[in-house]
Formats: C-alpha cells, sequence, structure tokens
C-alpha cells in the first residue's frame, strides 16, 4: 500500500464549524469577580467591627436612613373681623342713642327737613368732573331731634298723619327698636320713623344714586351699631347692671331694684323698683309649657287680645321687633282692672319655649308715657 500524504491546501474546502480553532480567554471577568468579593468582604469586616455592633459581636443590616422631620406648621386661626374696627363713637345721651363711624366723617348740624336737626353725619368725597356739571359722590346720615308722640302712635301711623309716607313704608328694625322704612320715589333719600317710647326719631339717609353701590354698605354698617337707651337714664341718674338667671334669662336691671328669683325653677324672674318718681314692677316668663304652644307669634298675640272688649282693644298699639335674633311683638297699653301695662311676646328664644315680658306701674297716678318708656330700656337690655 501506497501511504500517501495529507494536502493541506485542500483544507480550505472543509467547512468552518467542523474546525476546532482554540481561542484566547479574556482575563477581564476574573478582576471583576476578585474585585467584587474583595468589597463584600471587606463591608462585613466594616460593620462588624463598628462601635455600634461591638458589643453585640455579630454583624448586623445597616440602619434603615432616618426620614428628615419637615418644618412644624401651626394650625391657622382666622379671626372673625370688625368692620369697624378704628372707628370712632359718637354718644348723645339727650336722644339716648349711641353709633360708631368710620374716619373721615364730617359731624355738624342739617337742614331741618322736615324735622329740626340733632345731628349729621355726612362725607363728601373729591367732587369728580362729571359731562358739564359736578358730583358730589358722598353721602349723609341725619338724625332728627325727639319728636313728641303722647298719642303713643305707631311710627305708620304717625308718618301717616303727617303726610310724610309718598311712598309704601316696610316694617323695620332699628338699633333693637321697632320701625319703619320708606324710600323718596323723587330725590336720592330714604327715611326711617323709629319709635322711641313716647316719642319717635327720623332718620334720613341720602346718597347720589349713581353711587348707591358704593357706599350703601357704609351706612348699613354704620346703622348696625346704632344703640338706643332710655331717654330719661341721664336725667335720674340711673345705673343699669346686667344680671343672667340661669338659662333663662340675660337682662340689663336698674341695679337698686328689688329681684325676686322664688319661682325660677319655672323660668320666671320679677324685679321692682323705682323710676322717674314713680314704682314699678318686671316680670319674666315663660307662660307657655310644650303641650299648649300656640302655631304662631301672630296667633299667640291675637288670641290674648282678642278676648279683650272693643273699647280697650282700641287703645292697644303693637310693633313687630327682634329680640336676641328672635321674632318678637310688643303690645302697648294692655288694660288691667286699675291702668295699663305693656308686654313683650317673645318667639322661641334661644330654642326656650315661647316667653313673656311684663312691665306694669304699681304706684302713683297712672303714666303709660313713662311706662312705655321704661318699658322700651327693659326690653332692649334682653339677650
Amino acid at each position: 500500500m501506497v501511504e500517501q500524504g495529507l494536502d493541506l491546501n485542500s483544507l480550505h474546502n472543509v467547512p468552518q464549524s467542523f474546525i476546532s480553532v482554540p481561542k484566547k480567554r479574556p482575563r477581564w471577568p476574573f478582576f471583576l469577580f476578585l474585585l467584587i468579593l474583595l468589597a463584600a468582604a471587606g463591608f462585613e469586616i466594616y460593620w462588624y467591627y463598628a462601635p455600634s455592633n461591638q458589643s453585640a459581636g455579630v454583624s448586623q443590616s445597616p440602619p434603615a436612613p432616618a426620614a428628615t422631620p419637615s418644618a412644624y406648621v401651626p394650625p391657622t386661626t382666622v379671626s372673625p373681623t370688625d368692620d369697624t374696627a378704628g372707628w370712632s363713637l359718637y354718644e348723645n345721651s339727650a336722644a339716648g342713642f349711641s353709633l360708631k363711624y368710620p374716619p373721615g366723617v364730617t359731624l355738624g348740624g342739617g337742614e331741618p327737613n322736615p324735622f329740626p336737626v340733632a345731628i349729621t353725619f355726612s362725607h363728601d368725597d373729591p367732587v369728580v368732573q362729571i359731562g358739564l356739571g359736578q358730583d358730589k359722590p358722598g353721602w349723609s346720615l341725619t338724625f332728627s331731634q325727639l319728636l313728641p308722640n303722647d298719642s303713643n302712635l305707631s311710627p305708620a301711623d304717625f308718618a301717616d298723619r303727617n303726610n310724610l309716607l309718598a311712598a309704601g313704608s316696610t316694617a323695620a328694625t332699628l338699633g333693637n327698636q321697632s320701625a319703619i322704612y320708606w324710600k323718596s320715589p323723587t330725590y336720592p333719600e330714604s327715611y326711617y320713623l323709629v319709635s322711641r317710647g313716647n316719642k319717635l326719631q327720623f332718620i334720613k339717609e341720602k346718597i347720589v344714586s349713581r353711587y348707591q353701590d358704593i357706599h350703601q354698605g357704609t351706612i348699613n354698617l354704620i346703622l348696625g351699631t346704632l344703640k338706643f337707651g332710655s331717654l330719661a337714664d341721664a336725667n335720674l341718674g340711673l345705673t343699669w347692671t346686667r344680671q343672667k338667671f340661669r338659662q333663662f334669662w340675660n337682662l340689663e336691671i336698674p341695679e337698686n331694684w328689688k329681684v325676686d328669683t322664688t319661682n325660677l325653677n319655672l323660668g320666671s324672674v320679677s324685679a321692682e323698683g323705682p323710676y322717674a318718681g314713680l314704682n314699678f314692677k318686671a316680670v319674666f316668663s315663660y307662660p307657655l309649657n310644650s303641650d299648649q304652644l300656640p302655631p304662631s307669634l301672630d296667633y299667640w298675640v291675637a288670641g290674648d287680645i282678642g278676648g279683650l272688649g272693643s273699647s280697650q282693644r282700641s287703645n292697644i298699639t303693637t310693633a313687630p321687633l327682634t329680640v336676641s335674633g328672635t321674632a318678637a311683638k310688643e303690645v302697648f297699653n294692655f288694660p288691667l282692672s286699675q291702668g295699663v301695662f305693656d308686654r313683650l311676646y317673645i318667639w322661641s328664644r334661644n330654642g326656650l319655649n315661647p316667653s313673656l315680658a311684663e312691665l306694669q306701674q304699681v304706684s302713683g297716678e297712672s303714666d303709660p308715657s313713662t311706662l312705655r318708656t321704661l318699658f322700651v330700656r327693659l326690653v332692649a337690655g334682653i339677650r
């Protein structure tokens, strides 16, 4: 047999996949593995010998980083705003009223239209050029002197007799006193006629029509601070003190009056003492229980008046008002066997049953005018 030699030139015809050609291995995976191993060992040694772990002698996982506390934000407290803060106080002891007025207001007299003036509050804004003329976009609020009302007419009857009502009027409450309100059909003026016991008071507000929206809010704030007091307190030297009788009554009473709380468990308290040289007795009570409540305030008042004779009813006058945020009605000249007394019907005050306040003269010659003046003052002090 003839031995043939290997033909090297024929190798190029063999597929490359069948040829095992040794490749040179890269060394970087080895060094990467070694680096990771050394890092892990160093980390383990560090935590084993850390100061916080030396006493335990064991390896512990590192604690989670503490969360950074957020800054303390105090709760927001919203204080009620006083829109009249910084205003001045005006007091008129002769006319028995006080109010607050804003900076920039001028105090002075005024034209007696239609009654003599006690005080006028006015505010004239800078003159504004409008078209070919000039206009002062200001306002004024005028209080008349006290008007005699010996017949004890209601504000509506008084206005009607004196031809004041050129337009319809509406019932109103001003400074806790009953009043009527109406607008002039001709001039930029509105009017109040307020009951002041045996007196009346006329209040006129004036705003140039085109500035009504700007200034009406200010006038309403001023009238909201209006407080009426007794017309006789200044001359009589009376001191009034506020007294609270459990949850039933919160009253202002002359300091020298004697108070009787014998029936306070029933919600009744009375007080008696002198006023203007006469003696009076006031009784504050809850005459109705939950089993006999009338359906409405008007029904209650009409029921009491309806039981009187026609001549007795003709002398009675009534006036609506608000007491402690509750509807009420004053009834003047309610007849007694001797003399008269005044009543205040209060509908469900402070969530309690309807209540009643009465004042009667207990000595001296009957004086309905003084009775009514004192009664109005007592009513103004009920809270």
